[in-house]
């Protein structure tokens, strides 16, 4: 006996009209579908207007932070140095 599991693609159809059903904006529908995850966009701020090698530095520094954190102290402190990098770019 083989058994037949339908995930169904109702599924995701549901999922869409309830985010249109909260109410997002085609304007923000249509720039996340314009997107692509990695291109360039211009913007002013402290972040990109730093030096790339420094950037790079920071990145692992962050990575060696998060995998030596090792209490709830030190990952608040990680998420919190990330919500900050991510308020200033």
């Amino acid at each position: 006996m083989i058994a037949v599991v339908d995930y169904g693609v109702g599924n995701l159809f549901s999922l869409t009209s309830s985010l249109r059903f909260i109410g997002a904006k085609a304007e923000v529908r249509k720039m996340l579908n314009d997107v692509t995850f990695g291109q360039y966009y211009p913007t002013k701020s402290f972040v990109h207007n730093m030096d790339p090698r420094a950037k790079i530095v920071f990145v692992i520094a962050y990575i060696v932070a998060v995998f030596l954190a090792d209490n709830f102290f030190a990952l608040a402190a990680v998420t919190l140095f990330l919500v900050l990098a991510v308020i200033f770019s």
